[in-house]
């Protein structure tokens, strides 16, 4: 199974994995915490929302050197 062709409310993961639909709705909603607040205007100027900026540079903190 696609995720990109299911519903998350459709799908469903044996055993262990159950939990996997609860970290794909989570994914989905951090992605759209981002993108819902970006405009074009805003990636065309750099002047990002402080929310993405903050996320970025969380990022950049923890990423393997």
């Amino acid at each position: 199974m696609t995720v990109h062709d299911s519903s998350l409310s459709e799908l469903s993961y044996p055993g262990p994995a159950e939990a996997l639909v609860e970290v794909w709705m989570a994914t989905r909603s951090a992605l759209r915490s981002v993108f819902d607040q970006v405009t074009l205007a805003q990636l065309v100027t750099g002047k990002l929302p402080a929310h993405v900026r903050k996320l970025a540079a969380e990022y950049v903190a923890s990423a393997p050197t």
